[in-house]
């Protein structure tokens, strides 16, 4: 329960200003067909190049394929959903929830991607059209990449979902308002 505690904590100080270990960190600007690598991790996380909304899916694999058996998450400013990849490295939806809509702009950032990039612990990330933000964050010892709506200033929204997904973990967390939060979907890594 610790880590859940410590997951919402960071979710509740809004992302970017969280006061847990974020050193060597920097912004980047995703579009789509970007993809990020995160450092001493096996996470890998892309931005989606075709059809229907623009959206981040992140979770333990290589650019090419996600690790079998394993669970990441897709955010776009419409949905937050959890994957399950089969045998066959085929993702699988087993969750879905609906995100709030979100005022204001909408991030900045280039039209066209296909960059790879390279993160470490700190390391924060806007998806360009979208209200989509992530942070690679270490709670505990243990690198995530945590993912949601949110604002100009890198606070999630209230009501909205935020994923986090790790190596060993994967949680759902809702933000109930500026203080509170609930879990609403945790697991291990297979």
């Amino acid at each position: 329960m610790g880590l859940v505690g410590a997951l919402a904590g960071a979710v509740v100080a809004g992302g970017a200003q969280s006061a847990h270990d974020r050193s060597g960190g920097r912004l980047l600007r995703l579009a789509p067909g970007d993809q990020i690598a995160v450092a001493g991790t096996n996470l890998h996380c892309a931005v989606s190049s075709s059809g229907g909304p623009t959206t981040i899916a992140c979770g333990s694999g290589s650019g090419r394929s996600p690790r079998a058996g394993s669970y990441g998450l897709a955010v776009a400013d419409t949905a937050l959903l959890v994957l399950k990849t089969t045998a066959s490295s085929t993702p699988a939806q087993v969750r879905r929830e609906a995100e709030p809509s979100g005022s204001g702009a909408t991030f900045p950032g280039p039209a066209a991607g296909g960059r790879s990039f390279r993160a470490v612990v700190g390391t924060v990330a806007t998806v360009t059209g979208t209200h989509v933000f992530c942070a690679v964050e270490r709670l505990q010892g243990t690198t995530y990449v945590t993912c949601g709506p949110a604002d100009g200033s890198a606070r999630f929204f209230v009501k909205s979902y935020v994923g986090a997904v790790s190596d060993t973990n994967i949680f759902v967390i809702r933000k109930l308002d500026q203080k509170r939060t609930t879990t609403v979907f945790q697991h291990r890594q297979p």
